[in-house]
């Protein structure tokens, strides 16, 4: 069951406001080019974006996120699915999302979602992060896919048909 709605309390005035807190997102990737790049894109469309680079840095994290995205390959052997069997251990209603460059790998453990790096865009990675907030809030979630089915199938036969 979703967290009740929280409400926020502006200390200069003393007025509550019950407008919806932001969505904190953690974001689990190695590179930082990456995290900035997504950090500052999300941030734009009104997420608080929570980086960190490593396993321990994002462990850390657990108790102040709303949603995770987690990149795959984490470099020296490590993996974003891991982070992702802790985090639905320790916090089950949370939302994962799992970033990856391949699909070498069966995905459909821990997390919710998976995203091909590559071929899913920024919207895309906004279209599952949306989804997923209003699922938390159990609010209904209809998803059209046909203009990303369209648009995969158009990249891999051609703009020419």
């Amino acid at each position: 069951m979703p967290d009740p709605p929280e409400t926020r309390n502006n200390m200069s005035n003393g007025s509550v406001s019950l407008a919806p807190p932001r969505v904190r997102v953690l974001l689990l990737d190695d590179e930082p080019d990456n995290l900035f790049l997504r950090s500052t894109i999300l941030r734009q469309h009104g997420y608080d974006c929570i980086p960190a680079s490593t396993i321990e840095e994002a462990t850390t994290l657990f108790d102040n996120i709303d949603i995770a995205v987690l990149d795959y390959h984490l470099g020296a052997g490590e993996f974003g699915t891991e982070v992702a069997r802790l985090l639905r251990r320790l916090r089950p209603h949370v939302p994962i999302i799992i970033l990856s460059a391949t699909l070498d790998r069966f995905f459909g453990g821990a997390e919710d979602m998976h995203l091909l790096k590559g071929h899913s865009s920024i919207d895309d990675l906004l279209a599952a992060l949306s989804a997923l907030e209003a699922k938390q809030r159990g609010a209904p979630v209809v998803v059209d896919a046909r203009d990303f089915f369209y648009s995969r199938i158009a990249m891999a036969i051609g703009s020419d048909v």
